[in-house]
């Protein structure tokens, strides 16, 4: 089934068939490891993603062990291993007075590290891993619009970011893997219940002139902390807790906050990335509404450090993957 043919497709008759088993729009992280996990065991998939060009920038870097485990049926686990810098220990300074050591060699996983790899090449290497699987198809610049359920499935309604056709697709089941602004989340009824947080911070990534090799840093201090992580190929990510952006560009802040809490200096050569955030929390009032389901930052949200909001999507992705199967073969579904 190509795209072009469901985009040329009246309305009436692309509602009338069931196109795929389980529906997922989003092809983020999350959206992309449950088609992984769906398409290993045979169910039939589409991803349908607003996106026309992959991603340039990456916001979450770290994979934890038990997404690792997660990744290990799929093989995908030395892959990542392979591509990304495991950091098995980090020191803790106050005002550059080490506290203590984080080592994580005691984790109970046969991976005792902390997987720092860019988001960039998590979306790249699960998207990669979906050409093995003929149960499963992802459709890119296709903008979802809405849903409507029946007692044996759901259709979808999208239309198309360049030609802004619109066409539908039906599927026994949706999954909204769609950001913490999720279109499936409003179109199922689902409420968000979340608050922001006054902090901001700025981050950036930095050819890495530290020293520091794969060893990660948190540096504490009265009036803001700094927390340095490893990256492939000679980066390193730099974050600052920063207290007043309106007059600095976010780059020069974060050097000099760097040098002036750190005593590191980040050379004059400039960021590959730089980006400024904040903090929040976010969880849905209900994780389904009848044949849809989300998961990832459209289920919850939480702080970006630490990558803690795509690993719990990792943990959700999984779960469907184990449910999804069992109810599509209960005899009344």
């Amino acid at each position: 089934m190509q795209a072009a043919q469901l985009l040329n497709l009246p309305l009436a008759d692309a509602a009338s068939q069931t196109h795929a088993d389980v529906l997922i729009v989003g092809g983020g992280p999350v959206g992309l490891l449950l088609a992984n996990l769906l398409g290993v065991q045979g169910i039939r998939t589409l991803v349908c993603d607003k996106r026309t060009t992959p991603l340039d920038h990456s916001m979450a870097i770290g994979i934890t062990p038990p997404s690792l485990e997660i990744l290990k049926p799929l093989g995908l686990d030395t892959v990542f291993s392979r591509d990304g810098v495991p950091v098995r220990h980090a020191e803790v300074l106050e005002s550059r007075t080490r506290l203590g050591r984080l080592d994580f060699g005691e984790i109970a996983s046969d991976y005792r590290f902390f997987l720092s790899i860019p988001q960039v090449r998590t979306v790249e290497i699960l998207a990669e891993n979906l050409a093995k699987f003929e149960s499963v198809t992802v459709y890119r610049g296709t903008e979802f619009l809405g849903l409507e359920q029946d007692a044996n499935g759901v259709r979808a309604k999208f239309r198309g970011v360049d030609s802004q056709i619109g066409f539908e697709l039906r599927a026994r089941f949706v999954i909204g893997c769609d950001g913490n602004r999720s279109a499936v989340r409003e179109a199922a009824g689902l409420r968000a219940d979340g608050h922001v947080y006054p902090q901001r911070f700025v981050m950036a990534d930095f050819l890495d002139r530290s020293g520091l090799g794969s060893e990660a840093r948190l540096f504490f201090a009265p009036e803001a902390s700094v927390e340095s992580f490893p990256l492939p190929g000679g980066w390193r990510r730099w974050i600052v807790l920063a207290h007043d952006l309106r007059h600095e560009p976010p780059t020069d802040y974060l050097i000099r906050s760097v040098r002036r809490l750190t005593g590191f200096e980040l050379g004059d050569e400039p960021a590959r990335f730089v980006s400024t955030f904040g903090a929040r929390r976010m969880v849905v009032n209900r994780y389904y509404a009848g044949r849809v389901a989300l998961a990832g930052d459209a289920a919850h949200a939480m702080s970006s450090i630490g990558g803690q909001g795509m690993n719990t999507g990792f943990a959700d992705a999984e779960m469907l993957a184990r449910i999804l199967p069992a109810v599509l073969k209960a005899p009344s579904v």
